[in-house]
C-alpha cells in the first residue's frame, strides 16, 4: 500500500510528502502492452518534439480511445484492471478522477513549457499528480521556469494552469 507522511505540498518544490513503492510501480508497468499505448495528439499545440505516448487508466466511459474527453464520466479502463499497484496508488488520493494515465517520454522527447488551458466547468476543480515509475538523471521537469529532477515513486503536484514542460534528452524512456 502507498505511504505518506503527510498530504502537504511543499509550495517551492511542488513535492508531495508521499512515496510509492519502486518495484510494485515497475511489476504493474510490465502489464501495459504495446497495444494499449496510444500516441499523445497534442504533438503540435505543445510543441512536442520526439516521441510522447499514453496508456490511458481512466477515460470517458472507460473507453482509452476517448482518454481526451474531460466531460464524460471518466471510468477505469481494461488496462487498470491488470495493475493492482496503480489502483492502490490511486485510491490514495480519495477524489474522483478526470484522465489518469501512465506516460512515456522516449529519448529526445521535449515538451515545451506551457499552460494547460481545461475546456471545463469552473466549479469542477482539477489537480494534476506525476508519480514517475522509470526515469533517468537527465530527464527533467520545469514549473514556472524552475527545473526539477524527479525519483521514481515520489509524488508531485502540478498545477496544469500554471507554466510547466518536460524534457528526456537521457538515453532511456521516462514513464510517470
Amino acid at each position: 500500500m502507498p505511504s505518506a507522511t503527510s498530504s502537504a505540498v511543499n509550495p517551492k518544490s511542488r513535492q508531495v510528502d508521499a512515496f510509492f513503492d519502486e518495484q510494485s510501480l515497475d511489476a504493474d508497468l510490465e502489464c501495459i502492452s504495446s497495444a494499449d499505448w496510444i500516441h499523445h495528439y497534442l504533438t503540435q499545440h505543445y510543441y512536442i518534439q520526439g516521441d510522447y505516448h499514453i496508456a490511458p487508466l481512466y477515460a470517458a466511459n472507460g473507453d482509452p480511445q476517448a482518454y481526451r474527453d474531460f466531460a464524460s464520466n471518466q471510468l477505469p479502463t481494461e488496462l487498470l484492471g491488470h495493475t493492482p499497484y496503480f489502483r492502490d496508488v490511486l485510491s490514495f488520493f480519495e477524489c474522483d478522477f478526470a484522465r489518469v494515465r501512465v506516460m512515456r517520454m522516449a529519448p529526445g522527447t521535449v515538451l515545451a513549457e506551457h499552460s494547460d488551458q481545461m475546456d471545463v466547468r469552473s466549479e469542477i476543480q482539477l489537480a494534476r499528480f506525476h508519480v514517475p515509475i522509470v526515469t533517468n538523471p537527465d530527464a527533467y521537469f520545469i514549473f514556472s521556469g524552475e527545473e526539477a529532477h524527479m525519483s521514481p515513486g515520489e509524488c508531485w503536484y502540478i498545477e496544469p494552469a500554471l507554466p510547466h514542460g518536460a524534457g528526456n534528452p537521457g538515453k532511456e524512456d521516462r514513464l510517470h
